[in-house]
C-alpha cells in the first residue's frame, strides 16, 4: 500500500569492488536482472541494483556485458518496467510473470518459451482486447475458454531478440477480472470460482 524499493548488489555478496574473478559465481547475468525487476515491478516496487565499482571508478568488466544486455531489452520491452506499475493482481503460469501498467494492461515475462506453438494462462473471466509481443507489437492468436486464456500460433523458437526473454502484453478495457486457482475449490474454501464471481 506504499512505495517500496529493492536495493540489491550486482554479485549478492558485496556493496563494494569484488575482484571479478572471485565474483564469478556470484554475480548476475542479464536474466537474473530481469526476474529481480520482474519480481519488484509485479509487486509495484522498484529496483535498485548496485555494481560496485572498480578502483579507478570504472564499471567492473562482469557486470558490463549483463548490464549491456538488460539495457537493450528495456529498450524494447521498458513498457513492461518503466514508469508507475500496479501491484500485479493476476500471476504467471508457472513460465511467465506478470506486471500490470497504470492503464491495465498486463505483462507476461516469459522464462522458457513453449515449443508446443501454444500457452494458456488461468484464472480469467474475460478476454483481453487484443494480445502482442511487446518488443515489436505484433499480434498474437488468443481464445478464451472457460477461464482458461490459450495463445495459439506462436512460434517454435523464442521471439525476443535480447535475453531470450519474451513479453507477451494482453490489453483489457478495464480492470481484469481474475482469480487465482479458479478451477480449484480447494483452494478458495471449497467455492467454486465462476466468471461471473471472479
Amino acid at each position: 500500500s506504499r512505495d517500496w524499493e529493492a536495493c540489491m548488489t550486482f554479485n549478492g555478496i558485496s556493496w563494494g569492488y569484488v575482484d571479478a574473478a572471485q565474483a564469478a559465481n556470484y554475480a548476475y547475468n542479464a536474466q537474473g536482472i530481469l526476474r529481480m525487476l520482474a519480481r519488484c515491478a509485479g509487486g509495484g516496487g522498484n529496483l535498485l541494483l548496485n555494481i560496485g565499482p572498480a578502483p579507478d571508478g570504472s564499471v567492473p568488466e562482469d557486470a558490463v556485458e549483463p548490464l549491456t544486455a538488460v539495457g537493450r531489452w528495456l529498450k524494447a520491452n521498458g513498457g513492461a518496467a518503466y514508469g508507475r506499475m500496479k501491484r500485479a493482481t493476476v500471476r504467471g503460469n508457472g513460465v511467465c510473470e506478470a506486471t500490470m501498467g497504470a492503464d491495465n494492461a498486463v505483462y507476461m515475462w516469459n522464462w522458457i518459451w513453449p515449443s508446443s506453438g501454444s500457452m494458456a494462462f488461468g484464472g480469467f473471466a474475460d478476454a483481453p482486447k487484443a494480445v502482442s509481443y511487446l518488443h515489436d507489437g505484433k499480434p498474437i492468436d488468443f481464445e478464451l475458454k472457460g477461464q482458461r486464456l490459450i495463445l495459439k500460433n506462436l512460434p517454435a523458437a523464442c521471439p525476443a531478440p535480447e535475453a531470450g526473454v519474451t513479453v507477451l502484453k494482453l490489453e483489457f478495457g478495464g480492470e481484469p477480472q481474475y482469480a487465482f486457482a479458479s478451477y480449484l475449490p480447494q483452494l478458495h474454501k471449497g467455492e467454486e470460482i465462476t466468471p461471473d464471481r471472479a
